[in-house]
């Protein structure tokens, strides 16, 4: 598994930072959640991974440490995280490894503005908050960063069928959505890339769209 080499100095500090990303409370949980699914789908050192909505690096930081020098380049739309996920890398004396974090409303597409340098996307607890539109430009740049055979891994909820796509409720102002799997499979055809699903985690369901919708964790292959 890849290592923890870091750990936050008190309670206080990975309430502050979580409070960015997710419910209190569950910062050692989800990073750890983070690194073994990595782990396990072969992430190696020598890989770019594209870290897409790092927030302030709660697995980041872990995966800045394992990966070698400029392989990691994390995204994130809210700059406060971009700038607590630095501060955190200066704290632990990270600087020499180089990993790019970046604040981006467009994905990364306007900053980066490169193609077919990633060998792995990571984007975690993420498209499950973006509308429609939103989703569907993720995908295409997803697409457009990924080397030919690179991989993205996408946690999502996918309904059993169909291409509906669905807002079911709100977390702090951002949708909380879900998606028949043909419209997972028409985003990627367009971007170039073939559509699988991974078992993820727990496979718990829900139904608050009159559809049941699994978590998933989704895998785009760039073709």
């Amino acid at each position: 598994m890849i290592p923890v080499a870091f750990e936050m100095e008190s309670e206080a500090v990975e309430t502050e930072l979580e409070a960015r990303v997710g419910p209190v409370g569950k910062w050692t949980q989800a990073r750890d959640a983070q690194l073994k699914e990595l782990s396990d789908l072969g992430l190696r050192p020598d890989m770019t991974l594209v870290d897409l909505g790092c927030g302030p690096l709660r697995a980041g930081l872990q995966l800045i440490n394992y990966l070698d020098e400029g392989r990691y380049v994390g995204i994130d739309i809210d700059a406060g995280s971009i700038e607590a996920g630095k501060a955190l890398v200066r704290r632990f004396g990270l600087e020499g490894k180089q990993a790019r974090l970046i604040h981006s409303e467009t994905f990364g597409r306007v900053e980066l503005n490169r193609f077919g340098f990633a060998d792995r996307i990571w984007c975690y607890q993420v498209m499950i908050h973006m509308p429609r539109d939103v989703a569907l430009d993720c995908i295409s740049q997803i697409g457009r960063m990924l080397k030919p055979g690179g991989k993205a891994w996408v946690t999502a909820r996918v309904q059993e069928e169909g291409d509906d796509f669905a807002v079911t409720g709100k977390w702090r102002g951002f949708p909380i959505s879900e998606a028949g799997p043909s419209f997972f499979e028409t985003a990627a055809e367009a971007a170039g890339m073939r559509y699988d699903t991974l078992p993820f985690g727990d496979p718990r369901s829900f139904n608050n769209s009159g559809r049941v919708a699994w978590k998933t964790l989704i895998e785009f292959t760039k073709l």
